[in-house]
């Protein structure tokens, strides 16, 4: 039986209308401290942190309009994660629905004697979020940067995963939906990949052919099939 290594934003759920809330949140931020920002200036910025690999595209973002101030960038920073951290649970339970796909998935793989680990930086409110969804009940490995103190892409994070799951590289499947921080860590270390295209990171492409994944789907609907076809034609 395989490994299989989740992501959880844009593979389990859409982080889309959150990350649209977060580039709102900066823009607000932005102005109520006297720099005023047009949306058009903040998608371009979001824009070029995803071609650019930008491990936390968020906090590039600010960065970057900024203009090289660390101290109001820092304050932003903390703010834009505070509102974030503020919204309450029917608040946050609207920005992480799952795909009407991920939990029959996750209860065949389960059935079918997979062993599952999440792979994803976040919070340990993601955890309780699953918890909640009766999700986190399918994960052998139930850690997330903020538990772990590392994060994507560091191979760092990968190798406690799979400490804790007691898997060998070559026997593990790595499901995201970004090249830079899931897919080409993973290949590094050697694992498979399976990518999920959506999301913010939709439009990002390999900048070479070793950081392709081994696989790419469209839509939340084609992982069974993909995961099946990985494992199909490997001795995962």
């Amino acid at each position: 039986m395989a490994t299989l290594l989740f992501d959880i934003g844009n593979v389990l759920w859409s982080d889309e209308a959150g990350d649209a809330l977060t580039l709102a949140n900066i823009g607000a931020v932005l102005r109520e401290r006297g720099r005023l920002v047009t949306e058009e200036e903040i998608a371009a910025a979001q824009a070029r942190a995803v071609a650019d690999f930008a491990p936390s595209p968020w906090r590039t973002v600010i960065a970057t309009l900024c203009g090289g101030d660390a101290v109001l960038a820092a304050e932003v920073t903390r703010e834009v994660r505070a509102r974030w951290d503020a919204l309450s649970d029917a608040e946050y339970a609207g920005f992480t629905t799952p795909f009407a796909s991920t939990a029959p998935l996750l209860g065949a793989l389960a059935a079918a004697g997979h062993r599952m680990v999440l792979a994803r930086d976040n919070s340990p409110r993601a955890l309780l979020r699953l918890e909640a969804l009766d999700l986190l009940r399918h994960f052998a490995v139930k850690e997330v940067s903020e538990t772990l103190h590392l994060a994507k892409p560091d191979l760092r994070f990968y190798l406690a995963l799979l400490a804790a799951a007691g898997a060998a590289p070559a026997d593990c499947l790595m499901v995201g939906d970004r090249i830079d921080n899931d897919i080409l860590p993973a290949r590094r270390l050697g694992l498979r990949t399976l990518r999920l295209r959506h999301g913010s990171h939709a439009a990002q492409e390999p900048r070479s052919p070793a950081e392709a994944p081994e696989l790419t789907v469209d839509h939340p609907d084609q992982l069974a099939t993909g995961i099946a076809r990985l494992l199909a034609s490997s001795d995962v």
